[in-house]
């Protein structure tokens, strides 16, 4: 019998204080390939401190451990090791560039990446639309490449945020030759009306089909339930449950 696939990122036994304030305390996650996972939790429950960790920008506390598609990765992370190990994030602010289009703001992360020869050499603009029109179509967005970001409408810049990041692992992906990767959305939904959220949650069903996990944060129970396979429940620092997302009750 076949072994089963090891998670595409398991984070073990995280504590993290800020002087006597314990914000996380021996916390376990794991996030299997293909799988949403909602986490879940008030504010100052911890959240945003374990993707902290998670992104390497802060430090956990000894004893703390990340295991990448079953591969151990020591802690901390240095800054930008996340995306050399197939994780991409997508916070509140969406970190876009409101005076640049879209297609720049589609294409500015590859070509810091690429060293400064890449960043400086001519572009190839026509190449560069075909591309991202292609790349949008893929994931269903319909965006105008030479719109300035800052003219959307949130829901569109938070699907532009998440296009970037996918499109980030999916490269990972073909350049690594590993199936893992995992788009985390920390809040995605919080500045969106009802009505917005769902053509985001299409945009993540898309992104889960080619095959990334999501961990999706929030305090919204409502979008976690129509989005997440799996439910992790913080309170205090602590993981206080997780259960299938179909069972998780309001209180």
């Amino acid at each position: 019998m076949e072994a089963p696939a090891p998670p595409a990122v398991e984070l073990r036994d995280i504590s993290k204080d800020f002087g006597s304030n314990r914000a996380l305390d021996h916390v376990d996650l794991s996030i299997g390939d293909g799988e949403v996972v909602g986490l879940v939790g008030q504010n100052g429950s911890g959240k945003s401190t374990l993707v902290k960790i998670l992104s390497g920008v802060h430090v956990p506390e000894p004893g703390g451990r990340l295991f990448v598609s079953g591969d151990e990765v020591p802690l901390p992370l240095a800054p930008g090791q996340a995306s050399q190990i197939g994780l991409s994030f997508v916070y509140q602010n969406l970190a876009l560039a409101p005076g640049l289009t879209v297609l720049e703001n589609l294409t500015l992360g590859q070509r810091v990446a690429a060293g400064a020869r890449a960043a400086w050499a001519p572009i190839n603009w026509h190449g560069e639309k075909r591309t991202a029109a292609a790349v949008l179509d893929r994931y269903g967005v319909r965006l105008n490449l030479d719109q300035r970001t800052g003219e959307l409408p949130p829901v569109d810049q938070a699907r532009l945020a998440i296009v970037r990041a996918a499109e980030d692992l999916n490269r990972y992906r073909t350049r690594s030759g590993y199936k893992h990767s995992v788009l985390v959305l920390d809040e995605p939904t919080v500045f969106l009306p009802e009505e917005d959220v769902e053509q985001l949650f299409d945009l993540i069903r898309t992104v889960k089909a080619e095959g990334a996990a999501v961990l999706f944060i929030s305090h919204d129970l409502v979008a976690v339930r129509s989005i997440a396979d799996r439910v992790v429940v913080l309170r205090d620092g602590r993981v206080v449950a997780e259960v299938p997302a179909g069972e998780i009750e309001e209180q």
